[in-house]
């Protein structure tokens, strides 16, 4: 019998090509929400937030405005008080740099950057060290119940924590998404970060 023997390479853009199909179905899907159940979907979510112990004890926590039909959790600070903060994307700012987040206090004058997903204006005053943060909200294209989770592909949340996740405080990563955006066992690249708790309208997750 032969066996194929598949390389890394080409198991990676096997991988890469299944998550670009998987990325674009689900994507489909949840641009096609109706304002209604995006608002009583995003309500559901942040009420079981707010009941989580990790968000009720925090005191900085990292969220994100919606875009592309995603969960809308503006409302989610009028149900715990904390200090909220907003990603800005760094190819505008630090153009030599690899593609990552800094995070600002969430601000009254927002503005969209080039994917059209608001930010604060750039201050580097006001940017926060990602260690600090107590609760990171990740906005989620895909997920499992592993934890293991499809974004957009660009990598910015991953190369923004890759070096947190192994420092002296990590913050809690929580993944954000519809129920209908769940996946059967994705496969994670090696620096895909790992979420420690999924909400969706339907339920709270805790991952292993």
């Amino acid at each position: 019998m032969i066996t194929s023997v598949h390389t890394k390479p080409e198991l990676q853009r096997n991988r890469q090509s299944q998550h670009r199909q998987l990325r674009q179905q689900i994507r489909t899907a949840r641009q096609s929400l109706c304002i209604e159940d995006i608002q009583q979907s995003s309500l559901h979510v942040c009420r079981s937030l707010s009941q989580l112990a990790q968000i009720k004890r925090a005191n900085r926590i990292a969220y994100f405005h919606p875009s592309d039909g995603e969960v809308d959790l503006r409302v989610l600070p009028t149900l715990i008080k904390a200090d909220y903060f907003l990603p800005l994307i760094s190819d505008a700012i630090r153009p030599w740099e690899s593609t990552r987040l800094f995070f600002q206090p969430e601000t009254p004058d927002l503005y969209p950057n080039r994917y059209g997903i608001d930010e604060p204006q750039f201050d580097i005053q006001q940017v926060i060290n990602p260690n600090l943060l107590d609760v990171v909200l990740f906005p989620l294209v895909g997920f499992d119940r592993k934890g293991n989770r499809l974004g957009m592909g660009k990598g910015y949340y991953d190369r923004t924590f890759a070096q947190v996740r192994r420092g002296w405080r990590s913050p809690y990563f929580v993944g954000i998404a519809y129920g209908f955006q769940e996946c059967e066992d994705l496969v994670p690249a090696d620096w895909d970060i790992p979420l420690q708790a999924i909400v969706t309208e339907r339920e709270i997750i805790h991952c292993s």
